[in-house]
């Protein structure tokens, strides 16, 4: 009768309004957890940059204080 599909179609209604909400919800956090995973990426490329230009610089100074350089002969120590 009426009655009852009046209240299946409220019932329907508000379940749709739950999952709206909560989809509303879940997109909301996963943009936060984007935004936060690109800075993370970012802070990360930064260091592994810094560290990059660590290595460069000790390459640098090997190649300078070891006879033959740091390729050649004599790199490291070795004959």
């Amino acid at each position: 009768d009426k009655e009852f599909l009046d209240r299946r179609m409220d019932a329907i209604i508000n379940k749709l309004d739950v999952i709206h909400t909560q989809t509303t919800s879940n997109a909301q956090a996963i943009a936060q957890l984007a935004s936060s995973n690109a800075q993370a990426i970012a802070q990360l490329t930064s260091r592994v940059d810094t560290f990059m230009n660590k290595v460069d610089m000790v390459a640098m100074v090997l190649h300078h204080i070891t006879p033959g350089g740091a390729s050649g002969p004599g790199a490291m120590g070795r004959p």
